[in-house]
């Protein structure tokens, strides 16, 4: 579990590292430039987190019910678990560290503008 919970941070830091770039090199913010989402999701706000959480549960759930014959099975929710994790810390970071820090707010918005 050591190892999952590891892979997740360093694939979250790989994700804020992405993020980051994509807003602050290339400018673009996720409120404005993916608003037309908000059409589809009735103005809520789908953070990428949220995601993260769901797979998360699904996989923890799972791991602990998969049984030896399902190897295959058991491995993909292994990357659940860590695409989760790292969703979930990338999410965080960006939000509560970074854009704290660079613009002096979170921008968690739950809604679209």
């Amino acid at each position: 579990m050591r190892q999952l919970i590891a892979s997740g941070i360093v694939l979250g830091i790989v994700i804020e590292v992405f993020t980051s770039l994509m807003r602050f090199y290339f400018g673009l913010e996720s409120t404005n430039d993916t608003a037309v989402i908000g059409e589809f999701t009735g103005g809520i706000r789908i953070h990428h987190g949220y995601i993260g959480i769901l797979l998360m549960f699904c996989a923890a759930f799972n791991i602990q019910r998969t049984n030896s014959w399902s190897a295959k099975i058991f491995k993909l929710w292994h990357w659940f678990f860590i695409i989760g994790t790292g969703l979930v810390i990338s999410d965080f970071v960006h939000h509560f560290i970074v854009l704290q820090l660079a613009v002096g707010r979170p921008q968690f918005d739950l809604v679209y503008p």
